[in-house]
């Protein structure tokens, strides 16, 4: 079965993964933080960034909207 985007049902969905290590630059409401890709955004986790994308209107894919994010949680 083909996956289809969760907004337009276009069959052009691109998947990225990425390995980034420790290098990961995350910021949110004037928030950084530099370390493992955060698992609670819905991008992934630890050393590899995960996500998919509909190439006909720009949806990311996934489970939204996300809880409170630790990074922003931080004071």
């Amino acid at each position: 079965m083909k996956k289809l985007c969760q907004t337009c049902r276009s069959m052009r969905l691109v998947s990225v993964i990425a390995k980034s290590g420790e290098f990961c630059v995350i910021e949110i409401a004037g928030k950084r933080r530099l370390g493992a890709v955060p698992k609670d955004m819905g991008i992934g986790g630890e050393e590899y960034i995960e996500l998919r994308y509909c190439l006909n209107c720009g949806q990311v894919q996934g489970m939204f909207p996300l809880p409170t994010t630790d990074l922003e949680k931080q004071k």
